[in-house]
């Protein structure tokens, strides 16, 4: 979504969730911030015992410090 296309857009959507759940996720893309970059590693954790929580997200850098982009 960061791109405008789903992950792996070669594939179709189930084709995708599938390479996802057995090769796990895809490469988040060049260009993007450090902090972004650290939140999406933790949020795109595809061992589920180390996925944190929404709950355990939303006080992370990348959350509280968010700027919408100007018009």
């Amino acid at each position: 979504m960061l791109t405008g296309n789903h992950p792996f857009p070669d594939l179709d959507q189930l084709q995708a969730l599938y390479t996802i759940g057995q090769r796990g996720r895809p490469q988040i893309p060049s260009g993007v911030s450090l902090v972004a970059q650290e939140f999406l590693d933790q949020a795109l954790q595809v061992d589920l015992d180390m996925r944190p929580t929404a709950t355990d997200l939303i006080p992370h850098e990348f959350v509280t410090n968010f700027e919408p982009p100007s018009p």
